[in-house]
């Protein structure tokens, strides 16, 4: 069973299913590589949403238009019903932070985060990585999203966005991850990218204390060249669960003017 651990207006809310969407991937399906992208829109810390006009997802079109996922963080529930509209592909979007009355700065009301692809999205799925808490007249939560991937093979892919920089909060978010994708490990090909806000150590992420958890559930990075993706620090990571291994090594684009993160790419046979 998997279950959820959402917090709605003090409630919590418990999800419960066997196999997301009614569902599974098909384990005998033959490997296939997938290609995803993961980026951390920063709306709000860059110049997104502001100016007015500015296309905050930007880095998803052109040369990035053909992936199988895309996990993206820091994003306006507006850019994202916008991008949706016009490319019209398929997922889901969950609040991640939400401006109260009184909140001061520049920034979109309802932020979060967005699963898409242009292959179908079924059973959408949101886990609380622990309780929020409200800062400065803003509420914060960190969530997981989930959902099937129906490319050619299904897969389960994942988006996260973990505190930063609270060590105590991050260990019990990442411990929760990887609980909460246990059912999916089950029936195999699970992609979780994110952005983790841990920094990879010289030994990658199977030697990062606060990401060993996630390698020793089965986890593979598809990026070990240590390459920052924020500042001079890695903080952006793509995890593949599956018998295939790493097709191809991640790759970065370069800076993003709307943004503080750069593109990830990766790939993997899964």
């Amino acid at each position: 069973m998997i279950r959820s651990r959402l917090a709605a207006g003090g409630l919590s809310l418990v999800v419960a299913s066997s196999v997301v969407g009614g569902f599974a991937p098909d384990a005998s399906a033959a490997q296939a590589v997938v290609t995803v992208l993961q980026f951390n829109a920063s709306e709000g810390t860059g110049t997104c949403p502001d100016p007015v006009g500015t296309d905050c997802l930007s880095p998803l079109r052109g040369a990035n238009a053909n992936r199988d996922m895309y996990a993206v963080e820091e994003v306006c529930r507006a850019d994202f019903t916008r991008f949706r509209k016009q490319t019209g592909w398929h997922g889901f979007f969950r609040e991640q932070t939400t401006r109260l009355k009184g909140a001061t700065g520049t920034g979109c009301v309802h932020k979060g985060e967005m699963l898409v692809s242009p292959h179908r999205v079924t059973g959408q799925r949101a886990y609380s990585l622990s309780s929020g808490f409200t800062k400065g007249h803003i509420r914060h939560h960190y969530l997981l999203v989930c959902g099937l991937i129906h490319a050619a093979p299904a897969f389960y892919g994942c988006s996260t966005h973990l505190v930063f920089p609270r060590p105590d909060r991050s260990r019990t978010q990442v411990a929760n991850l990887v609980k909460d994708t246990a059912a999916y490990r089950r029936h195999g090909r699970v992609v979780v990218a994110g952005d983790f806000n841990i920094a990879e150590s010289s030994g990658g992420a199977g030697a990062t204390p606060r990401l060993k958890p996630v390698v020793g559930a089965g986890y593979q990075e598809t990026d070990k060249s240590k390459q920052p993706t924020h500042g001079t620090r890695k903080f952006d990571y793509i995890f593949y669960f599956g018998a295939g291994g790493v097709q191809q090594r991640a790759a970065l684009t370069g800076d993003v003017a709307t943004s503080d993160h750069k593109v990830l790419i990766g790939q993997a046979r899964i």
